[in-house]
């Protein structure tokens, strides 16, 4: 639990465009150095707590949930893109960090905002940014990530996808299969079980924490459908790999799980190799999820650079 000296609060900001994003701020705000911690695709800020109860009383540590995620606005339409999470991020830290030293963990798409920021405002990067640390992410070429399928497999089942996906598809099932699917979407249960299983073996390593996953699934179910949509296309066109050199000028590592599906190693080796002074950490038995998996190690990481 946050200790009393660790009081969170949580309030809205207000962006450009008119979104209101979430944000809870913890730790002394007169601290010199801001941790900003991003969470990724179809998580919200939630997903920090473990590693906000280890930070410690003295950072200050802000926090939100992204457009379209947890407690925040809905993405209005076009702008669920990874270019304007980088301006939201900028807004946040002009906002609630105007001075001092900022420290940057994103995870998984909190990491390509960050690289996002250094794409659209490179000076806030090389002025403000002391130090990043790239959790579990990507800087391009999602769109060849097969999620540990075999390719003919992926391919198969990402052509059915796409089928089922299209308007006016109508479906040849039998009545009893409609009523069952009716009575199954009515009590929720076997959706349930299904999801649990699907979220245990794409975004965790072996044997995952119930509880970490129990919570996986909520926040997913807390995302707002229509944005987590923009989003997933958006990391089609994600290519911001030139960007990372902006971070030059950081102590920087990169941090993946030698299991994960959803941004494999080659893709934080290519952060690693992009980014001048870069640390590559992969730990080995754990997926996706590093905020639940690697609590410790990512806490540690984090706190190794606020100093």
């Amino acid at each position: 639990m946050t200790s009393p000296n660790q009081v969170q609060t949580a309030d809205y900001l207000m962006t450009s465009d008119g979104v209101r994003l979430a944000v809870c701020e913890s730790g002394p705000p007169d601290a010199p150095v801001t941790v900003v911690l991003l969470h990724g695709w179809v998580n919200d800020m939630t997903v920090w707590d473990p590693v906000v109860e280890r930070l410690g009383a003295d950072l200050h540590v802000v926090r939100y949930d992204h457009r379209g995620h947890g407690k925040s606005d809905p993405a209005p339409h076009g702008t669920a893109t990874i270019e304007q999470l980088g301006d939201d991020l900028a807004e946040v830290i002009t906002q609630r960090v105007p001075r001092g030293k900022v420290v940057l963990a994103g995870h998984s798409m909190g990491g390509m905002t960050m690289m996002s920021l250094a794409q659209r405002h490179p000076d806030l990067v090389t002025e403000r940014v002391v130090a990043a640390v790239f959790a579990a992410t990507s800087s391009g070429k999602l769109g060849e990530v097969t999620f540990g399928l075999p390719r003919p497999v992926f391919n198969a089942v990402n052509k059915l996808d796409r089928r089922r996906r299209k308007p006016k598809v109508r479906t040849a099932a039998p009545r009893a299969a409609v009523q069952a699917a009716a009575k199954t979407n009515k009590t929720g249960k076997t959706n349930k079980i299904i999801a649990n299983g699907v979220v245990r073996w794409l975004a965790f390593g072996p044997r995952p924490d119930r509880a970490a996953v129990r919570k996986t699934l909520a926040q997913m179910e807390n995302t707002d459908q229509r944005s987590a949509g923009g989003f997933r296309r958006a990391f089609g066109t994600h290519e911001l790999r030139e960007a990372l050199a902006h971070y030059a000028g950081a102590k920087t590592v990169v941090l993946a799980g030698e299991l994960d599906r959803l941004t494999p190693l080659d893709h934080a080796r290519t952060i690693a190799e992009a980014t001048p002074g870069a640390e590559l950490v992969i730990y080995p038995r754990t997926g996706h999820m590093l905020p639940y998996e690697r609590t410790a190690e990512l806490t540690a990481w984090i706190r190794r650079a606020a100093r």
